[in-house]
């Protein structure tokens, strides 16, 4: 998975709907990026994606945890 993000600027859940990943400042993800932002998946779906989906709320540019420590945003492709 991350490499395919790494490769392709997006997860295939996300590639399917239309949007990519990158850098907060709209340049393409580094591979460091796409491997923290994964670290953090079970942080952002514990318990039952509440705390993702809380800190997606709650953010300004709509950023997960993981998002928010790699320093990557998601955005329309």
């Amino acid at each position: 998975m991350i490499v395919f993000e790494f490769l392709f600027q997006s997860t295939i859940g996300n590639w399917t709907v239309g949007f990519k990943t990158l850098n907060q400042n709209g340049e393409k993800l580094k591979f460091w990026q796409s491997l923290v932002r994964h670290c953090f998946d079970l942080i952002d779906i514990w318990p039952l994606g509440g705390v993702g989906v809380l800190s997606i709320k709650c953010t300004k540019k709509n950023q997960r945890v993981g998002d928010l420590v790699a320093r990557t945003i998601v955005v329309p492709r």
